[in-house]
């Protein structure tokens, strides 16, 4: 399998659902795909209005998650718990066999204007990939609201910056009062298994098929041993397989 490219957003949601069906709209049309995100849609613990969208979401269930990270299905990923919290969510991109790729941890991190930055998880997480000699990308909201950043110079000591290209702030609507961090990221991607969504049949035309071809076979007699019988029920589930198929 060859190394390719796949679209990495970083977003912070601001606790919004018209900010959240954005972001799904571009999962949607983006399949091969990774968002790390911060403030997320939440009701009680759980994280709103991303599921069935074809990937995983992972995020530390025991408090009310400020960060966490969707990625599709055809990117195979494991969740680094000893790392995630609250405010960090953390995950290391498996590789396949024989791959080129070194391995890579993507982290989604949100550090609160009222805490101490950084968070102990991501100290230790920091700590933990320079001992395994892991790749390393944190997505962060920092809450640095002034020119804290403003470095003469800067390294690629501890991050992936080789594999990532097409950096920029994104124009496109957001719904929120941040806008979207893009760049795409050099993966391996898994072939998709093509999959059908049942609840997009067209029933209307799937009742419609599926009757004209059980009126076909009225003519057919009445089974009268086992054989036959077998022979109507596998005529009667091809059809309607075909007529779902279809529509």
């Amino acid at each position: 399998m060859a190394p390719s490219h796949c679209k990495v957003l970083q977003v912070n949601l601001q606790h919004s659902e018209s900010a959240t069906a954005q972001l799904r709209r571009w999962l949607e049309v983006n399949p091969t795909s990774i968002a790390l995100i911060q403030e997320p849609w939440i009701r009680n613990t759980r994280i709103n209005g991303l599921g069935n969208t074809g990937g995983n979401l992972f995020y530390n269930t025991h408090f009310k998650p400020r960060s966490c990270i969707y990625i599709s299905r055809n990117i195979r990923a494991q969740p680094l718990t000893q790392f995630c919290s609250r405010d960090v969510c953390a995950i290391k991109l498996l590789r396949t066999q024989n791959s080129s790729l070194p391995e890579i941890v993507l982290a989604s991190t949100y550090m609160a204007a009222e805490d101490e930055p950084p968070p102990v998880e991501m100290n230790n997480l920091i700590r933990y990939c320079e001992r395994e000699r892991l790749e390393l990308v944190i997505s962060a909201d920092c809450n640095g609201h002034h020119n804290l950043w403003g470095m003469e110079t800067n390294n690629k000591r501890g991050l992936a910056a080789q594999h990532i290209s097409n950096w920029h702030v994104s124009d496109e609507l957001s719904c929120s009062d941040h806008r979207w961090i893009r760049y795409d990221l050099t993966a391996d991607i898994q072939t998709p298994t093509p999959r059908r969504n049942p609840r997009r049949t067209d029933i209307a035309a799937y009742k419609e098929l599926l009757e004209g071809k059980l009126h076909n076979n009225t003519h057919t007699n009445r089974p009268s041993n086992t054989k036959e019988l077998e022979e109507q029920v596998n005529l009667i589930i091809k059809n309607i397989t075909e007529s779902y198929e279809n529509t």
